[in-house]
C-alpha cells in the first residue's frame, strides 16, 4: 500500500491510530487463536442443535429476552443459514439490525452459536474480530444463556490463554455515525 493510501486510510479510520493494520487495512486480530484455543476445552458443553430451525428458535428466545434487548437493541432478528459449502461458522450484522449467522453441521453447538452472535453484536463498531469488546459480549452471553459454571470455565480458559476482555459490563453504545 503506498504512503498516500495509508495516510488516507488513517484519516478515515482515526480509531486505528497507532494500531497494527494488515496489508488490507484491517486491524490485526491478535486474539483469534487464543480465543479458539480457550473454546476447545468447552466444545461439548451446552446443547447440540441438529437443524437450522432449532437454532432459529433458540436465537429467537435469546434476542427476544429483556436482558438482550436492554444491552444490544441494534440486533432485532437472526437470519440463520445452514453454512453449506463453508468450512467454518460465521456471523455478521446487516445495516438494518439482522444478525446473519451461518453454521456448518459440525459447528451447531450452543457455545459456537453464542460466539457467532457475539460477532454480529460487535460488528456495529470497528474492532478486531476477537478483541476485548467481542470477548466481553461473548462472556456475558455465555453467563446469561449457558450458566455460571460454563461462564467461569470459559473465563478461566481465557485467562490461561492470555485472552483480554473488558472487565466491566459488556454493553456499549454504538458510534453516532452507525445509528444515523
Amino acid at each position: 500500500m503506498n504512503e498516500y493510501l495509508r495516510e488516507a486510510k488513517r484519516e478515515a479510520l482515526p480509531y486505528l491510530d497507532g494500531r497494527t493494520l494488515t496489508k488490507y487495512g484491517y486491524e490485526r486480530d491478535s486474539q483469534r487463536e487464543r480465543v479458539y484455543d480457550a473454546e476447545d476445552v468447552l466444545v461439548d458443553r451446552g446443547k447440540l442443535f441438529l437443524t437450522v430451525g432449532e437454532i432459529e428458535d433458540y436465537l429467537a428466545n435469546v434476542i427476544d429476552s429483556t436482558w438482550f434487548k436492554n444491552r444490544f437493541p441494534w440486533i432485532v432478528y437472526a437470519d440463520v443459514r445452514d453454512g453449506r459449502g463453508r468450512s467454518s461458522a460465521c456471523g455478521y450484522r446487516t445495516d438494518v439490525g439482522i444478525a446473519v449467522l451461518k453454521f456448518p453441521r459440525w459447528s451447531r453447538w450452543e457455545l459456537f452459536i453464542l460466539h457467532e452472535l457475539s460477532h454480529a453484536i460487535t460488528k456495529i463498531r470497528p474492532h478486531s474480530g476477537h478483541g476485548r469488546w467481542f470477548c466481553s459480549v461473548y462472556l456475558a452471553l455465555i453467563r446469561r444463556f449457558m450458566g455460571h459454571v460454563v461462564y467461569a470455565d470459559l473465563r478461566q480458559a481465557f485467562q490461561r490463554q492470555g485472552v483480554h476482555w473488558h472487565r466491566h459490563r459488556a454493553r456499549q453504545v454504538p458510534h453516532k455515525e452507525m445509528t444515523e
